[in-house]
C-alpha cells in the first residue's frame, strides 16, 4: 500500500481560513507546486484528500447540528468558561484533523548501513530545500520521525514527512517570533535558549547534524558498523 491516512489533534485556530499551521494546507500548495518534478519523487508525501472532522452533536435546544470535532466541543461549555478565565492558561484550541495522503516508509533505524543513511538524509533534506525555494515552507521539525526511508541498495529514498509545525513565509501574519518548536533532542542551541531570532533554514539544517549523532548512537541497526 502507498497511502497514508493520518489523524491528528494539533493547536489550531476556531476560524479554518487563518489557520496557517495546517498540514493540509501546506502539503495542498506543496503537491501543486512539486507534481511535475521527478527528482522529488518518492521524497515527500502526496496530498490526496483531508480536513477537519465534523460530528453530530446537541446544541442547547436546537436540537443535533453538524460541528467541528474539537477540544471545546469535548469540554462542557463551563469548562471552556473557566479556562478562557484563567490568566495562567495557554488557551490552545486543539481540532480533529485527517490527512489522507500518498506516500509511505519505514523508520530509520530500519537502515542497515552508512551508505543508506547518507543517501537517506541527502533526499530529505533535498526535499526540504527545494520546498522552501518553491513554496517558501519552513518545516521547523526536522527529527529522527520526520524522515522516513522506501527501498534498499542503490534504490533507496528518503522521505520528509509531518509538517504540523510548518509555516509558509507567504502568511505574514504566521506567528514567528518567541516560540520553540520542534522535537527536543534535534532543536537547534537558538530555538533551545528561545533567542530573538526567527527559526530559519539554519536552525533545521542543524537538526541534522543532531540526527546524525543520534543514529549513530541510538538507532544503528548494525552495531559492527563504525
Amino acid at each position: 500500500p502507498d497511502i497514508f491516512i493520518k489523524y491528528a489533534w494539533p493547536e489550531a485556530t476556531e476560524d479554518a481560513s487563518v489557520d496557517y499551521r495546517d498540514e493540509g494546507r501546506h502539503l495542498q500548495k506543496i503537491t501543486r507546486t512539486i507534481e511535475s518534478e521527478a527528482n522529488l519523487d518518492g521524497k515527500c508525501p502526496r496530498y490526496q484528500s483531508g480536513g477537519r472532522v465534523m460530528i453530530n452533536r446537541r446544541v442547547g435546544n436546537e436540537g443535533i447540528k453538524a460541528a467541528e470535532d474539537t477540544s471545546r466541543s469535548i469540554l462542557s461549555d463551563g469548562i471552556c468558561q473557566q479556562l478562557d478565565d484563567d490568566q495562567d492558561f495557554v488557551n490552545g484550541l486543539r481540532v480533529h484533523k485527517v490527512i489522507c495522503m500518498k506516500g509511505v516508509g519505514r523508520p530509520l533505524k530500519e537502515l542497515e548501513n552508512v551508505f543508506e543513511l547518507i543517501c537517506v538524509m541527502a533526499d530529505a533534506m533535498e526535499c526540504h530545500w527545494e520546498i522552501y525555494q518553491r513554496c517558501k515552507i519552513l518545516h521547523r521539525d526536522i527529527s529522527t520521525n520526520n524522515i522516513l526511508f522506501s527501498g534498499r541498495g542503490s534504490k533507496i529514498k528518503g522521505m520528509l514527512i509531518d509538517f504540523d509545525h510548518a509555516i509558509c513565509e507567504d502568511d505574514k501574519d504566521a506567528v514567528r517570533h518567541f516560540e520553540r518548536t520542534g522535537t527536543l533532542p534535534f532543536m537547534s542551541i537558538n530555538n533551545l535558549e528561545g533567542g530573538k531570532l526567527e527559526h530559519s533554514l539554519l536552525d533545521d539544517w542543524e537538526s541534522l547534524i543532531y540526527i546524525l549523532c543520534w543514529v549513530g548512537t541510538y538507532d544503528w541497526k548494525k552495531k559492527d558498523e563504525p
